[in-house]
């Protein structure tokens, strides 16, 4: 038998697959298993009927594990299959090996080949075993020097193994270093030309299938695996009285019950506002309107949808509104046509007039109350009052904790949420916001998880700040003394983070997104019609200017000069002689020359005398230097000349 695997690579590969998905204890009997042949060899050889009912018993589990799989993990299901496949498949190659046999016969892994002849032959299953474990490996996500350099050991050892046999040693480790070399700088590049191209398609497709907030329920990337595509369209423009000292937050919605990595608010009933006596000026909330103001500029999808406000808005204006109505978070619906609106709003900065909590903003779900309390106990947070408890929570995930918006390993036991917070200490907004809520709620807090944007990046270009779709953020508001407040955790270095990685082709897509907003109507602002009018003639400005300056210079250059007509030379008076010739000797055949035509139907003493003609037919048709006119006329005079001799 001629292994096609080289003694203890096959154990290494899937030493490397437990290693790499953190199933080391389980990888460490599998491959001595699969190394049991050189120890121990048992008495009978398997049959090809023996592998066909194994076969059959490992597609039975394997689908039972892949209906699991789905039903446990959605979508993310195929990758936990991929990820234990090496171990479902192992009792094939085991046996094989435990069995002396070249290889498994294909009847075992093709059902059409149970009755053929052919099903007879065997596949050595070693080699492609191996390799599963290299691509399921891949799939725990952990790139990093020490998965690709193990990758290129294991691969090493494989092919200088099955190398042609008086190759030098040097020139095949260099040969290999400089595949791995550029494998690597390959892979690389395709890693960032994947993630422009997921940028760009991203930014350019947002606004096809951005869709306002839902009110009722917010799904979180909680436990998503990889990188979180971000995206560089812009989602909201906002125009400040005054430059912003620190970063902005306007809330869209807010939510009080976690299930399953999602967010929901169980008081879904919205009630209207009464309609402004000035038919624009809606008051949110009872009282002076506040110091400070905003315009927004957003947009609609439907007849109504969740507008971004500020913390402690108390007003808003804005011209055309159908209805305006609110829920008990304080979320704020609008009624208006669909397509760009603006609307502007004064706001108490720090200020919040939600109704008081209810039962709801201090419910735990019950698998999270244990490990939450044993984590508040660790930190020393248990049995602290409130005034206490929120700065040190806060200084506990500013020290301990860092944002990232890539997650790359699987562990075994737990919610994402409680890894986060009791193993990886990694991840993005989403994960800072739920992990405080349901850590205040524990402390006997009343807390509620927000979502909305962050206003900080300012456009030169526009004038105003821009909110991208990578600006969407989520936070927490506590109840304390009497009010909510807002409590971020989420280490302040999150925006900086993704703003480093936007791509160099930002500047591009924010020209043409300025100038599309400046050429479209924005609805609902007072006085908003009369800036793009304005806008619109400093956009046109320039093409008149050309405009006028072409005028200018084709007036200054004068009347263009007529040129004469550049003949074809289809009318030649050569061609009365050609008719003529035709009906007496038979026309040209197709494709003949008149050359070759006259040579064929004349006699050797008509054709001497027509050949000059012809020469001058050619240079009245082609010579584009010769007097077109004078030559013609010289031409037809030739011609009837010859007419004349041929009839006598």
């Amino acid at each position: 038998m001629n292994p096609a695997l080289p003694g203890g690579l096959a154990a290494a590969g899937i030493l490397f697959w437990g290693w790499q998905t953190g199933h080391l204890p389980t990888a460490l009997p599998a491959a001595l298993a699969l190394e049991l042949h050189r120890l121990y060899r048992p008495s009978f050889t398997p049959t090809d009927r023996l592998f066909e009912r194994l076969t059959d018993l490992l597609s039975l589990l394997l689908a039972l594990f892949a209906a699991w799989a789905f039903i446990r993990h959605g979508s993310h299901g195929v990758f936990r299959i991929l990820e234990w496949l090496p171990l479902l498949l192992l009792p094939l190659p085991v046996a094989q090996r435990l069995g002396g046999r070249d290889g498994v016969p294909l009847s075992a892994l093709f059902l059409s080949l149970r009755q053929s002849p052919e099903g007879r032959r065997e596949a050595d299953l070693a080699a492609p075993h191996f390799c599963l474990c290299l691509v399921s490996a891949a799939v725990a996500n952990r790139p990093g020097p020490g998965y690709y350099l193990t990758l290129c050991l294991l691969l090493a050892a494989w092919l200088w193994s099955r190398r042609p046999r008086g190759r030098p040693l040097p020139l095949f480790l260099l040969l290999f270093m400089v595949a791995a070399t550029g494998g690597h700088y390959t892979a690389r590049g395709l890693r960032q030309a994947q993630s422009y191209m997921e940028g760009m398609v991203l930014s350019l497709l947002d606004d096809l299938f951005w869709q306002d907030r839902d009110p009722d329920t917010s799904r979180t990337a909680i436990g998503s695996i990889g990188r979180l595509k971000l995206s560089q369209g812009i989602r909201l423009r906002v125009e400040a009285d005054r430059p912003l000292e620190s970063t902005l937050l306007l809330r869209e919605a807010a939510y009080d019950r976690y299930r399953n990595g999602n967010w929901s608010a169980t008081g879904r009933g919205f009630t209207p506002l009464d309609h402004p006596a000035d038919g624009r000026t809606w008051v949110l909330v009872p009282g002076p309107p506040g110091e400070a103001e905003l315009t927004i500029h957003t947009r609609l999808w439907r007849e109504s949808g969740v507008i971004p406000l500020p913390h402690g808005a108390t007003t808003l204006r804005i011209d055309g509104a159908l209805g305006l109505e609110r829920n008990p978070y304080g979320t704020v619906r609008l009624e208006y046509h669909p397509g760009r609106i603006g609307y502007r709003v004064r706001y108490r900065p720090g200020g919040s007039a939600d109704p008081p909590p209810g039962p709801a903003d201090l419910e735990v779900p019950e698998s999270y109350r244990a490990p939450l309390d044993r984590q508040l106990r660790d930190w020393g947070l248990a049995g602290l009052k409130p005034g206490e408890a929120v700065p040190r929570l806060a200084a506990i995930f500013a020290r301990d904790f860092r944002y990232s918006l890539v997650r790359r390993g699987r562990f075994a036991g737990g919610t994402p949420l409680l890894q986060f917070l009791s193993r990886t200490h990694a991840g993005h907004c989403e994960y800072f916001a739920s992990a405080s809520v349901l850590l205040l709620r524990r402390l006997g807090i009343p807390a509620r998880y927000v979502v909305g944007y962050a206003v900080e990046e300012y456009s030169p270009l526009e004038g105003l700040y821009v909110v991208r779709s990578r600006h969407a953020h989520s936070w927490a508001i506590a109840w304390l003394e009497g009010r909510w407040r807002t409590v971020d955790n989420t280490p302040a270095v999150w925006a900086g983070m993704e703003a480093a990685q936007a791509p160099a082709w930002t500047p591009v897509y924010d020209f043409f997104a300025w100038l599309r907003h400046r050429l479209q109507p924005t609805a609902g602002i007072p006085g908003q019609e009369e800036k793009e009018v304005s806008g619109l003639q400093w956009l046109l400005l320039p093409l008149c200017l050309w405009l006028a300056w072409s005028i200018w210079r084709r007036h200054r250059s004068g009347p263009r000069r007529k040129t004469p007509p550049i003949h074809d030379g289809k009318d030649s008076p050569f061609y009365r002689l050609v008719r003529r010739i035709s009906r007496r000797r038979g026309a040209p055949r197709p494709g003949e020359t008149l050359q070759a035509w006259l040579q064929r139907v004349l006699s050797p003493q008509q054709r001497e005398e027509v050949e000059g003609l012809l020469a001058l037919h050619y240079r009245y048709r082609f010579d584009p230097a010769s007097d077109g006119q004078a030559l013609k006329r010289h031409l037809r005079q030739e011609v009837e000349s010859c007419l004349r001799r041929l009839e006598t």
